[in-house]
């Protein structure tokens, strides 16, 4: 790549092909583990889900892209392959958790909370089929992560770099 001296961004030399980075996932049993104990804690909030209904996916080699987590319904063709009882796929970008530092905190407090607000997407109805939010997902803006914060307690502004005085939301 050269750097073009007009605009300053960086074009493709000619008969250069520009690398792909490799994209894949994996299931993160971890993750699944960290979301028992946020639904075990907050069964008002969660009581609906249990984790036959949701898989847990990492993401890796998407650092460019601004998510830290996703929530998806699985539809088909996958929920005819995955079956009936599981419905929701949530994906962590990995490499972006890993930029923020979130890996870090020994005790996945950052983490938790990510998930919390993931769940957030799964309606009551989310796994009943025939009903009308079935598979479906709520959409919300950034403020709704607030209702995380005020279930979590604590004195903010949190330090989510360093997860200083972030509080652990499955206490």
């Amino acid at each position: 790549m050269s750097e073009d001296e007009t605009t300053g961004t960086d074009k493709l030399e000619k008969g250069k092909k520009k690398k792909k980075k490799k994209f894949w996932q994996e299931l993160n049993t971890g993750h699944l583990e960290l979301a028992k104990k946020v639904i075990e804690k907050h069964q008002d909030e969660f009581g609906h889900i249990t984790t036959k209904n949701v898989v847990f996916v990492s993401n890796h080699g998407h650092a460019q892209k601004r998510y830290l987590g996703k929530c998806r319904p699985i539809r088909p063709p996958y929920s005819l392959l995955l079956g009936e009882e599981l419905c929701y796929i949530i994906e962590m970008n990995e490499d972006r958790l890993e930029a923020l530092k979130l890996t870090l905190d020994k005790d996945k407090k950052a983490i938790k909370l990510l998930i919390f607000h993931e769940m957030k997407h799964i309606p009551e109805e989310g796994c009943i089929k025939g009903e009308k939010q079935y598979r479906k997902i709520i959409k919300h803006d950034v403020d709704d992560f607030s209702v995380c914060l005020e279930v979590a307690g604590g004195n903010g502004p949190y330090d989510w770099v360093n997860a200083k005085d972030l509080p652990d939301i499955t206490l």
